[in-house]
């Protein structure tokens, strides 16, 4: 498997984001999410852990959730980002 996230720029051309993801050898496809209550902020789902960008995509920080191994060769299905 091999994913990765790419972003469209003010200059109409898409990017491949690297910053603080995951090497894409081995990811299965991202799931995205966002939450209306948080502006320009990126959640991303991969089989290697759980991601955020506070600054529309360019820079990923992976968030701190136990990751049990059997994650690693799943499937993730979908993302729910609530705030409490």
């Amino acid at each position: 498997a091999f994913s990765t996230i790419y972003r469209k720029t003010g200059d109409d051309v898409w990017h491949e984001v690297r910053d603080g993801l995951p090497d894409p050898h081995g990811v299965v496809a991202p799931v995205l999410a966002t939450n209306s209550q948080e502006p320009h902020t990126f959640y991303t789902l991969t089989n290697k852990g759980i991601y955020r960008s506070q600054d529309a995509g360019q820079h990923w920080e992976q968030l701190p959730v136990p990751w049990q191994e059997a994650y690693r060769y799943q499937h993730q299905q979908a993302l729910l980002v609530t705030t409490m």
